[in-house]
Order: structure tokens, then C-alpha cells, then sequence
């Protein structure tokens, strides 16, 4: 069963209760449900066995799923080198979004009524060629594993935003698409307008320090708490086709500041599925350890010891020798869900 509701806050204790509350109802979709007559909610969508069906009565073992219809959006869209690329089909990457993903979007939040308050961000990574063309007295500057210098841009077009029709914020967009790529790459010298620097593609982007901006207003939630509110969602729109190079340490601190919220991140690649596994992490580690030694605990008279391996994770072991070598290593975020955007689609 689908539960949602709106303009109020919900923790998760009171959805627990509220679960309990519903065993042993009938229920039907459209009825409108309350508990201790402060919590109200709509049952949206009933499935028996995958399939829909208008009422059903509500056991210990049915499923309750909630959602919230005024919750906090943050949008991040990245403007790297491919959004400017044509895909197979023929079509620029930021079209598809303009003119593809954005309007289905929105296009559904009107139909489901919503109430959300949204912040869209535009951002990117210029690596820039020699240290010559990074601009004097930039502390903004930094430097990658492979000592190239960079910067990273963040714009934000709208910042905790409702609206009624979002459709008119497709205007605002385009806008802001035309006009992001000419600011970050150009820059005044002698009186003069130059190109500085190249725009990364998405493998190298900024992608983990976007979501770490969405997290930090997050990590002191429960202080002047908004009581209409309920939720926190993070978009993340990419041209790329999932596979990211991050830093470790950073993708370590990501994905302990994930479990601790308890929220997961929605991915979005407009490019076509690539074909193996994604999201993907890359990143560079010292060779993984391993121990291995006796067992004697277990020991039996006549019997072989057995051998215990004891294998630490590449992203959360740290080699103080600074002798060896570090390799690529991989790892699959499970707080990622990604999906691929198909104008086709249905």
C-alpha cells in the first residue's frame, strides 16, 4: 500500500505507529486516513502480488510505503564537456534535458499536487593547462593526484523555491545553460575577455563535493525544524554514464554522512547504459592487505589448523607506508540508485 501525505512533518516513529494503527483496516484508493488526529494522509496506490487493485484489507505482513509531497528537492545538475555533445539520436545532451527530463518532471509534480521546495544547482570542474592561465590570487584553486590544477563552479539558480506551475522555470534554465559555460571558462586579462582553462568531463567532475553541499544543511536537521516539511531528496543530473573518479577519503566521508541521515541519492545519466555495473566509484588505494595465520582456537588432535584470511576494504584502509605503490579500485555506492533517461521511454 502507497501512503501520502503533505505539509506536515512525519518522523519515523509516528509512520511506525501509524502502520500499526492501519492492521486489521480496509482500506480503498482515495480514502483519506488519519491517526490521533493529527497525522493525515491519502492511500494512493494498492498492489496485491505487483498488481493494482482498489481496496484490500491491511495485515501484519502488507508492505506500507509513505511518501511525502512537500519535501525538500535538491537538484543538481552537472554541465560537464558532454552536456554540449551530441547523443546517438542526434540530439545535445542539454537538450534532453531541457526539453526531455525537466518537463516530465515537472509535468508530474502538477498532476500529483505537489508541494515541494526546490533548489537547483548548476556545476561543473575547469582543469586548467599550466599554472599560468589560473587566475592571480585564486584560493579557490586546487589540485588533483595527478597535480593538475582546477576549480570548481557551483551557480545556484533557485534556492528553496515553491510553485504552482513549474513549467516556467524551463525558461530560467535555458537561460542559465546558455550563459553557465561562457562564465566559468572565460575571464578578464589586460582589459580583455580570454578562454582559460578546459571543462572536464563527467568521470572527473565534482560530483561527491555537489552532494556533500546538499548534505550540510541536513547534518543539523532536528534544530528549528520546519513542521510542514518531510523528507530530503537529492537529484543528481548527469550527461555521464554513471562511473565517477573521486577521491577516497571523500567518498569515504560521503557515504558514512548517508547512513547517518538515512537518505539515498537518485542518479540520472541522459546518456545511453554503458555495459557493466554502475554507479561506479573509481579511486586510487594502496595495495589491499591481507593476514593470514593460524587458527588454534579450533584446533582438533589430528587436524590441519584452519587458515583465516582477514581482508580489509580498499576504501577504508589506510597504508601508513608511503613505499607502496597505490592501485584503482572500484566500489558500487548502495545509497546511489541511478537510472537512464530515454526520450522514447514511456
Amino acid at each position: 500500500i502507497e501512503v501520502t501525505f503533505r505539509d506536515q512533518y512525519i518522523s519515523r516513529g509516528d509512520m511506525w505507529r501509524f502502520k500499526l494503527a492501519l492492521e486489521g483496516t480496509c482500506v480503498y484508493v482515495g480514502k483519506n486516513i488519519s491517526y490521533a488526529g493529527l497525522l493525515r494522509a491519502q492511500v494512493k496506490k494498492i498492489l496485491v502480488n505487483g498488481r493494482k487493485v482498489a481496496c484490500g484489507y491491511i495485515t501484519n505482513s502488507t508492505k506500507t510505503i509513505f511518501r511525502s509531497e512537500s519535501s525538500k528537492f535538491f537538484i543538481f545538475i552537472q554541465m560537464s564537456r558532454e552536456m554540449w555533445d551530441f547523443d546517438e539520436d542526434g540530439e545535445l545532451f542539454y537538450e534532453k534535458a531541457l526539453t526531455g527530463f525537466f518537463p516530465t518532471l515537472f509535468q508530474k509534480w502538477t498532476e500529483s499536487n505537489t508541494n515541494h521546495v526546490v533548489s537547483i544547482i548548476l556545476f561543473s570542474r575547469i582543469f586548467y593547462n599550466h599554472i599560468d592561465d589560473v587566475p592571480e590570487n585564486d584560493n579557490a584553486i586546487l589540485y588533483d593526484s595527478n597535480n593538475r590544477p582546477y576549480k570548481d563552479f557551483y551557480r545556484v539558480v533557485i534556492d528553496f523555491e515553491t510553485r504552482t506551475d513549474w513549467s516556467s522555470m524551463l525558461t530560467i534554465l535555458k537561460r542559465e545553460f546558455v550563459q553557465f559555460q561562457k562564465d566559468i571558462l572565460q575571464r578578464s586579462e589586460n582589459g580583455s575577455m580570454i578562454l582559460s582553462g578546459n571543462n572536464s568531463p563527467a568521470c572527473e567532475g565534482n560530483v561527491l563535493e555537489a552532494i556533500n553541499l546538499a548534505l550540510n544543511p541536513f547534518d543539523k536537521h532536528y534544530m528549528d525544524r520546519n513542521i510542514l516539511r518531510t523528507g530530503l531528496s537529492i537529484v543528481v543530473v548527469t550527461p555521464g554514464t554513471g562511473i565517477f573518479e573521486v577521491d577516497k577519503k571523500l567518498l569515504r566521508l560521503t557515504t558514512q554522512r548517508m547512513i547517518d541521515n538515512g537518505i539515498s541519492l537518485d542518479l540520472v545519466c541522459l546518456s545511453r547504459p554503458p555495459l557493466y555495473l554502475v554507479p561506479l566509484m573509481q579511486y586510487y588505494s594502496k595495495e589491499l592487505s591481507k593476514k593470514i595465520h593460524k587458527n588454534e582456537s579450533f584446533e582438533k588432535p589430528g587436524e590441519s589448523s584452519e587458515k583465516k584470511i582477514d581482508v580489509w576494504d580498499p576504501l577504508y584502509f589506510d597504508d601508513p607506508n608511503n613505499d607502496n605503490p597505490e592501485h584503482i579500485f572500484y566500489a558500487i555506492p548502495y545509497w546511489i540508485d541511478c537510472s537512464f533517461w530515454n526520450n522514447n521511454q514511456d
